[in-house]
């Protein structure tokens, strides 16, 4: 089964509600398309066109990512549990018509 951020969801929530008795904060974080090796791995026109689909005309910077998951490891987060954090530019959103 491919993997995808509502799967991600209901994994993180159902797992959050498993753990929460031991007081263990469950989340995740769903990332957009990033700018990564693998992805520049495409050919440039393909790559451009990835982009184009994007909110911000261009790919997440890994930093954004990375930042996220800092963010949700910060103590002053420990009340956050079984949530998903969308970190895709407000594509996830919808509205962009394709």
């Amino acid at each position: 089964m491919p993997w995808s951020a509502p799967l991600a969801s209901t994994t993180t929530r159902a797992m959050a509600m498993e753990l929460r008795d031991a007081r263990i904060a469950v989340n995740s974080v769903a990332p957009g398309f990033t700018d990564t090796p693998m992805t520049r791995s495409a050919p440039s026109e393909m790559f451009s066109a990835w982009e184009e689909l994007e909110p911000s005309g261009k790919a997440a910077s890994p930093d954004f990512i990375a930042n996220a998951i800092s963010f949700l490891c910060a103590p002053a987060t420990q009340f956050v549990t079984g949530q998903t954090l969308f970190v895709d530019g407000g594509k996830s959103l919808g509205g962009l018509g394709i």
